[in-house]
């Protein structure tokens, strides 16, 4: 599984937990223009969209069938992001600190 780490999320604090994919899960490209990963946020807050995962420049997700495997980038220091609704009508991030892959892994 992926590991998870604590992240900020409109200043509030999330705790660390694990998270299986399901089906409906949204990816967006976590580097995309504001208004682009604004949007995809606030439709999971207001539950037009399932939690989901976006991803930052260079990083890929891993399934196995449904089951989230892992994240993995060739940029070091990118992220991917589990956001999910929470009980305020907004949303909360959570990041997945991704496995780097280098040229000399061959």
């Amino acid at each position: 599984m992926a590991q998870l780490a604590e992240a900020s999320g409109r200043g509030r604090l999330l705790h660390r937990h694990r998270h299986n994919a399901h089906r409906g899960d949204c990816r967006s490209d976590h580097d995309l223009a504001r208004s682009r990963t604004t949007a995809f946020r606030e439709l999971i807050a207001n539950g037009k969209l399932p939690a989901g995962y976006a991803t930052e420049d260079g990083t890929g997700l891993l399934y196995a069938g449904t089951e989230l495997l892992e994240a993995v980038t060739i940029l070091p220091g990118r992220r991917a992001w589990h956001v999910t609704p929470d009980s305020n009508g907004r949303y909360a991030e959570q990041a997945i600190i991704p496995r780097l892959i280098t040229a000399d892994q061959g």
